[in-house]
């Protein structure tokens, strides 16, 4: 007879927050307080494997590891490292699970995290499988989950637990959704924009929410953290972050500027719902100080 051992569900579990260091959908909370008679917008969530979360994965499990219960696709929206006796547990959020608490173990990156673990074996010194996807990431000193993580998945077989070591395959997990893809500008001719510096080509690729900022994982010129604002629409929550911005002009005499600025619509759960779109300008005034600037939008187009 057959053992099987699956996994996937655990008992949900929650805790106190500190106020330094709140998670992503606490910062919107937050946000919306400050203005009353407003609700925080309902995200719809995509039918199958159309998840929809802030860091989300897609892979193509062979037949073995589909075998096992492998999901196709997984997302977390956030997770904290706690300890628990002399064990530590990761207390994660994410799709197609809520919320759920997991053993965690030290890397050399930070921590990692078996989101998914499901084994099959036949009894002692016989054949035995197993499929898991972990997901690694770094932790702040509360704990709290920073930057980008990353996910593996692999599948393992023997014929012979006693005998025969497992022969392992990787499954590559590669990162799905709006916010892991890649967009690239490029702006229409301005000579005050080339004078101030204004990028004439904007590329980046993964965006991703991390409190109250902005943060472009690879980009062209353009990457780093960036100050976001949130503004609530009826289509969810609009994110606004200035990308570039320069100027010239002291107290009250002649003044340029020019700007370059990003805007999306997200989730509560830090979800991008809406591709990225850029709006850019360009101002000048005879007086800084006595006189209001005369902008012209410049035109940034999808390559």
């Amino acid at each position: 007879m057959k053992i099987f051992c699956l996994l996937f569900c655990a008992a949900a579990v929650s805790a106190p927050v500190p106020a330094a260091a709140m998670e992503l959908g606490d910062v919107y909370g937050a946000l919306l307080l400050e203005r009353p008679g407003v609700e925080a917008p309902s995200v719809p969530r995509p039918a199958g494997n159309s998840l929809n979360g802030r860091f989300c994965w897609t892979a193509n499990p062979d037949q073995d590891g589909a075998g096992l219960g492998m999901p196709v696709a997984f997302c977390v929206n956030s997770a904290r490292i706690v300890k628990k006796g002399d064990a530590y547990e990761a207390e994660i959020t994410g799709q197609p699970y809520g919320t759920r608490q997991r053993n965690a173990w030290k890397t050399t990156k930070g921590w990692k995290v078996s989101i998914f673990h499901n084994s099959e074996n036949s009894g002692a010194c016989d054949e035995a499988r197993h499929a898991a996807v972990n997901v690694e990431f770094a932790v702040d000193e509360l704990g709290y989950m920073t930057g980008v993580p990353a996910a593996e998945g692999y599948y393992e077989e023997t014929p012979d637990t006693c005998h025969s070591q497992y022969e392992r395959k990787e499954i590559k997990f590669s990162r799905s959704g709006l916010g892991a893809a890649r967009y690239a500008w490029r702006r229409g001719p301005s000579q005050l924009a080339d004078v101030l510096g204004m990028p004439a080509e904007i590329s980046f690729e993964g965006v991703s929410l991390h409190e109250k900022r902005l943060v472009i994982e690879k980009g062209a010129p353009l990457t780093g953290s960036f100050p976001a604002q949130f503004r609530q629409t009826a289509g969810g929550l609009l994110v606004e972050a200035v990308l570039f911005s320069a100027g010239t002009g002291g107290a009250c005499t002649e003044g340029t500027m020019a700007e370059v600025s990003v805007a999306f619509l997200a989730g509560p759960d830090g979800a991008i719902l809406a591709a990225p779109e850029l709006s850019a300008r360009t101002g000048k005034t005879w007086d800084v100080c006595h006189s209001p600037f005369e902008y012209s939008e410049i035109a940034f187009d999808l390559k």
